[in-house]
């Protein structure tokens, strides 16, 4: 396994007319790059303040959702599957069951 593996996509778009966007840079949480698998754990703060609860944090901003949706897009394009999960996920061993799972399906032979 990896940890804060980096990638960046400048692949050609069919028909895009004047110079291409310089390619973002982008890392994941986790990834196993000989299986093109990467984890994402998605981070919100919630708090509650005067008895409503409220979001923050970078997933929860606009900004931040639509650079995590571009980052996805980007990924998928380089042939990536990037598993999220979020906190309560990875507390309840549902994240790292589901990832083993994925690695075996793509043969993964288990811890060496």
């Amino acid at each position: 396994m990896v940890t804060q593996f980096r990638f960046a996509a400048d692949a050609p778009v069919p028909g895009q007319r004047g110079k291409p966007p310089k390619p973002r840079q982008w890392r994941f949480d986790f990834a196993w790059p000989e299986y093109r698998l990467a984890v994402e754990i998605e981070g919100l703060v919630v708090r509650r303040i005067g008895g409503q609860l409220i979001v923050t944090g970078r997933h929860a901003s606009v900004k931040g959702f639509k650079d995590d949706c571009e980052k996805y897009a980007a990924a998928a394009l380089l042939g990536w599957t990037v598993l999220r999960f979020e906190q309560s996920q990875v507390k309840s061993g549902y994240a790292i069951n589901m990832t083993q799972r994925v690695l075996y399906a793509r043969g993964w032979k288990g811890p060496q």
